[in-house]
């Protein structure tokens, strides 16, 4: 996506445009993924353990399974 600013101002400059201000895109921010991260574990309702903790597989079919359930998933 750089690259193509960086032709697109060229474009937009020598059309006559008297400024361009390019915006980087969000996802190249770690405090966005950071951010993007939180919102998905809040949401994801214990189906999967938080980065850093310790996975049990057993447990956490268990708990999907119950999850899955609760939500009105055919047995």
């Amino acid at each position: 996506l750089e690259e193509i600013a960086m032709e697109v101002k060229t474009v937009f400059l020598s059309s006559g445009v008297q400024e361009y201000h390019y915006i980087p895109a969000l996802n190249d921010d770690p405090a966005w993924l950071d951010a993007l991260t939180r919102v998905a574990l809040d949401h994801l309702g214990g189906w999967i353990a938080p980065p850093g903790q310790e996975h049990h597989p057993d447990l956490e079919g268990k708990m999907t399974l119950k999850r899955a359930l609760s939500l009105g998933a055919p047995r």
